[in-house]
């Protein structure tokens, strides 16, 4: 069955720094930080394109592993989501509790163009996101070698993620 992707990542981060201190009826000083991404990305396999997708939820207790190259299924069509290339990744740590952190990344066989080094991973602290984008060249799965992603929580804890995967299937 045939599907048709659309990406589209939109973010906004926005900080207003102040000078405090001033003298009551001045004019304070201001400072605004802001960082905006709006792209779309089209379906396909090539740069700046994205042809498989899946997200999910899940309350985990113990290392999680979503094997990118054979065991995860479209929810839509219930076909293989294959993932050659991992083109984005977003995490969400649903926790509010200090200390409840999900590593993300590690483990046996981890997709290792996606890190620095093999073996690493990002660590999302509770009410966190990570956000990871690469739509011109990806990060290269190796089915069976390095293609495992692992979510890892803190030790004794039980937390809560929603987590969504874009790629190519070749």
């Amino acid at each position: 069955m045939a599907t048709d992707l659309k990406l589209e990542v939109k973010v906004a981060v926005k900080a207003t720094e102040r000078e405090t201190g001033i003298a009551v009826g001045s004019v304070a000083s201001q400072l605004i930080h802001l960082l905006e991404v709006d792209a779309s990305y089209g379906n396909g396999t090539g740069a700046s394109q994205s042809d498989v997708v899946y997200s999910g939820s899940a309350s985990i207790s113990t290392a999680t592993t979503l094997d990118l190259r054979g065991s995860l299924s479209s929810v839509l069509t219930g076909d293989s989501a294959n993932f050659v290339e991992l083109t984005g990744l977003v995490l969400r740590n649903n926790s509010v509790t200090a200390g409840d952190y999900v590593d993300v990344g590690g483990g046996s066989n981890p997709v290792t163009t996606l890190w620095a080094a093999s073996g690493d991973a990002m660590r999302v602290g509770p009410s966190g996101v990570m956000l990871w984008t690469s739509p011109i060249d990806g990060a290269a799965t190796t089915a069976g070698t390095a293609d495992i992603l692992t979510l890892t929580p803190a030790t004794g804890r039980t937390i809560s993620v929603d987590y969504l995967i874009v790629g190519r299937s070749a």
